[in-house]
C-alpha cells in the first residue's frame, strides 16, 4: 500500500510553541517538520496569502482517484469521499466551524441534520448550515467520519478538507465540489496541528485571529480541495509544493482507511505509532512527532 517515495521525518532540535500567538500569528513562522514543508513555509510568508486559496490541481498520485468537479446546485455543497482510489460510503459528513474560545477549544457542527456519502461517496449538504450567529470570517471545515471503502465498516476513519471563511464559502456554494481523502486530511493537519486536539476540537482565541486564518491558507497551499491533489496551481515563481511527501503521508493513512478499522493491522500499526485511535488524529500525531523511531518506522 506504501508508495517508495523518497521521503524523510526530521526531528525538531526546538520545542514546539504553545500558544497561537507563537505558532502562526507570525506568517514567517510555521509549525512545519519536513525540509520541503519548512522550505514551502519559507516562501510561502512571502506571498499574499489571500490570493492562494484556490486553484485547480496538480497530478496525483496513481491511488488517488482523480474527481471531476461536479457543481451543486445554488446554496448546495457537493462532494465525495475516497479511501485511496476507492470511494467510501455510509460516511458521515459534518461542517464544522472552528472554536473561538481559546487554544484547542471545541469547534462548532453547523449541519443539524445526517448527511452522509452514498455507495459511490457522493454527499450533498442541501442548504443544511447557514454561518448565521458566527463573524462572516469564521473558518469552517468538512469532516467525513466513518464508512466503508469496500473491505467493511470503519469507525475509526476520519478524514477532513480545511475550507475557509464560513461566508465565502456558502457564497459559492453553488460552484463548490470538495473532495475528502487521505490527501486533504494531511494538508489539514499540517497547517491546523497548532490549534486542534482532534477532529472535533480546532480553535483559537476569538473568532477571526490572524494566525488560524494564515493556518487555513497554508492548507489550501497544500491540497486542493477541489480535486483531493497535493498542491495548488498558480503559485509563486520559486515556491514549490512537497506533494512527494504529503502523498507519502496519505499513502500511510491510506493504508488504515481502507480496512475494518482498529483491528487490522494497518490500523493497530498506525494508531501504536502515533498514539492516536482514528486517522485524522494519526496525521495530528505525526505532525506533531515526526521524528519518533515509531512514527519513521511507518515509511
Amino acid at each position: 500500500m506504501f508508495r517508495n517515495h523518497a521521503f524523510r521525518l526530521q526531528t525538531s532540535t526546538t520545542p514546539q510553541p504553545a500558544t497561537e500567538t507563537a505558532t502562526m500569528q507570525n506568517p514567517r513562522r510555521y509549525p512545519f517538520h519536513f525540509n520541503r514543508l519548512r522550505n514551502l513555509a519559507a516562501s510561502v510568508a512571502a506571498l499574499g496569502l489571500a490570493a492562494m486559496l484556490s486553484g485547480c490541481s496538480s497530478s496525483l498520485p496513481s491511488n488517488f482517484g482523480v474527481v471531476a468537479p461536479t457543481p451543486g446546485n445554488a446554496g448546495h455543497l457537493t462532494g465525495k469521499v475516497f479511501g485511496g482510489q476507492q470511494p467510501v460510503s455510509g460516511s458521515t459528513i459534518q461542517l464544522y466551524t472552528v472554536g473561538t474560545t481559546g487554544l484547542k477549544s471545541a469547534s462548532t457542527a453547523l449541519i443539524g441534520s445526517t448527511v452522509t456519502s452514498d455507495a459511490n461517496g457522493n454527499f450533498a449538504i442541501t442548504g443544511d448550515y447557514s454561518c448565521t450567529g458566527t463573524t462572516p470570517g469564521t473558518q469552517v471545515y468538512l469532516t467525513a467520519t466513518g464508512g466503508n471503502s469496500g473491505s467493511g465498516t470503519n469507525s475509526n476513519l476520519t478524514m477532513a478538507a480545511a475550507l475557509g471563511s464560513c461566508a465565502t464559502l456558502l457564497a459559492n456554494a453553488a460552484t463548490t465540489f470538495i473532495t475528502i481523502n487521505e490527501v486533504t486530511t494531511v494538508a489539514a493537519a499540517y497547517a491546523l496541528a497548532p490549534f486542534a486536539s482532534s477532529i472535533t476540537s480546532i480553535g483559537a482565541t476569538g473568532s477571526n485571529p490572524s494566525g488560524l486564518v494564515n493556518a487555513f491558507a497554508n492548507a489550501a497551499l497544500l491540497a486542493n480541495t477541489s480535486a483531493g491533489s497535493a498542491g495548488a496551481a498558480g503559485l509563486a515563481t520559486g515556491v514549490t509544493v512537497p506533494t512527494t511527501e504529503i502523498n507519502t503521508l496519505a499513502d500511510i493513512l491510506a493504508a488504515c482507511v481502507n480496512t475494518t478499522g482498529s483491528a487490522s493491522t494497518q490500523c493497530t500499526t498506525l494508531f501504536s505509532a502515533t498514539g492516536a485511535t482514528d486517522t485524522f488524529g494519526a496525521a495530528l500525531g505525526i505532525a506533531r512527532n515526526p521524528g519518533a523511531a515509531a512514527i519513521t518506522a511507518l515509511t
